[in-house]
């Protein structure tokens, strides 16, 4: 009995020093897509998933509308893990037909199935109504974000299923020459988008130490 108290004694005193040794902000995780696509109104049969940029713009007043579609595997992230932010980057690197800075982009969860290599117009997945986040088109061409962490956390805690996002212009345009913003895919080679998620500071070392702890029990 007294060494059983000591072993626990001493696995305690371990598991406070781990968690003192703990860095004060946790390691930064760089995800990279693994779907990345646009869907275009105008030719709604067609597929742009190898495409090396996508596009989003407003519908306007016939069928103009752009989309750009983006997803990214986590399941690498453990379950219980606590999401301390976790943020989208998107790099904006060309505009076309009128200058679209100032303009809100919409990012909203997107709530079915997808593949970039088959999605379209006419097969393109479901989205939440709920906005996820909103950013404007900055002045200059420079990446961009989209604030995610309630969208991630819900991911990790299997509330949701991961299918990505979808970046939507949603102000109306009533004339001719609809704003174009222009991002780069993974199919570039550069600018790749990538979603950086922090998890909170010592969450990490926990589930690990409590995975360690479970595996010697069931031993």
């Amino acid at each position: 009995m007294k060494t059983q108290k000591s072993m626990a004694t001493l696995a305690g005193a371990a598991l406070i020093a781990l968690i003192a040794a703990a860095p004060t902000r946790a390691d930064t995780l760089i995800f990279y897509p693994t779907d990345d696509a646009f869907l275009e109104e105008y030719s709604p049969g067609v597929n742009f998933g190898s495409w090396d940029m996508m596009v989003a713009r407003n519908t306007g007043s016939g069928p103009w509308e752009e989309d750009p579609l983006v997803r990214f595997d986590i399941s690498s992230v453990p379950p219980g893990t606590e999401i301390a932010s976790a943020t989208l980057h998107l790099y904006y690197y060309r505009w076309d037909d009128h200058y679209p800075g100032g303009r809100p982009l919409i990012c909203r969860r997107i709530t079915s199935d997808w593949d970039e290599e088959t999605v379209t117009w006419n097969t393109r997945p479901g989205w939440a109504s709920e906005i996820t986040d909103q950013t404007n088109v900055p002045d200059s061409y420079q990446w961009m974000e989209w604030g995610v962490t309630d969208d991630v956390q819900a991911f990790v805690n299997g509330e949701e299923n991961d299918y990505g996002w979808v970046i939507r212009d949603e102000t109306y345009w009533s004339g001719s020459d609809i704003p174009r913003t222009f991002f780069r895919t993974k199919e570039y080679g550069a600018y790749v988008p990538y979603l950086e998620v922090i998890p909170t500071p010592g969450t990490l070392a926990l589930l690990a130490i409590g995975g360690l702890a479970t595996h010697r029990r069931r031993r």
